[in-house]
């Protein structure tokens, strides 16, 4: 499977981007496959399984808005991993429990970091909600690569 999948990525890489690494391209095609899978569970999950409004979870008001939020960014957690893990930085010497220990401290780490940045550009710089995401999506995904090559997968030279 990962063969197939290594595959098909490079089938896109090869003749549109061969000014990029390849595994930078793994990095860049994985990431948005994965932004992918969270809006398709979100989608899924709010308009055909939380249909019936709130609900009570530990004495807390459970919106499906907020329901369907949290089972995507859980699918999209798992599916980043086996990407990044198998697909991207294979090479990377590190335990499995021990890259995915890594794995959800960067996760957590770029959700905060996504939070901080647009605000700050939002109050400082840029007006325009939308343009301050894109900025700021671009600064974490950066972020995010340097990080997830450095420490999460730690990947050696070949």
């Amino acid at each position: 499977m990962r063969k197939k999948i290594i595959a098909f990525i490079e089938f896109f890489h090869l003749p549109l981007f061969q000014f990029i690494p390849a595994e930078t391209f793994r990095y860049l095609f994985c990431g948005v496959s994965t932004l992918v899978v969270d809006w398709v569970v979100d989608f899924f999950f709010l308009y055909f399984v939380f249909t019936n409004g709130n609900f009570q979870i530990f004495n807390y008001t459970v919106t499906p808005i907020n329901a369907a939020k949290a089972v995507a960014v859980m699918a999209g957690f798992v599916w980043g991993f086996a990407l990044n893990k198998y697909v991207v930085f294979t090479s990377s010497p590190l335990r499995g429990r021990q890259q995915l220990f890594r794995y959800t401290i960067i996760v957590a780490t770029c959700v905060l970091l996504n939070f901080l940045v647009i605000n700050f550009l939002l109050k400082y710089f840029i007006k325009s909600p939308t343009i301050a995401n894109i900025a700021t999506s671009i600064f974490v995904a950066a972020y995010s690569y340097i990080v997830q090559r450095s420490f999460t997968f730690k990947v050696t030279k070949k």
